[in-house]
């Protein structure tokens, strides 16, 4: 495969794997996600797929409420 499909496959598993991520967590993100999203890639896809809703943070656990 050349670079720009291997790299154009990278930016779409880690924008795919994002989005799930931002809605498991019940649309919140912290600020170092997004660049966490892009150096794991196809990773983050797969974390967002495979792991439990509660593995997650969510905005409430974030800011200390309950």
């Amino acid at each position: 495969m050349e670079c720009w499909k291997i790299a154009a496959i990278w930016i779409v598993c880690a924008v795919v794997g994002g989005l799930a991520v931002y809605f498991k967590q019940g649309r919140y993100l912290t600020d170092q996600q997004p660049v966490a999203f892009l150096i794991c890639g196809p990773i983050a896809l797969l974390m967002a797929v495979f792991l439990p809703k509660s593995w997650f943070t969510s905005r409430k656990q974030a800011e200390g409420k309950r």
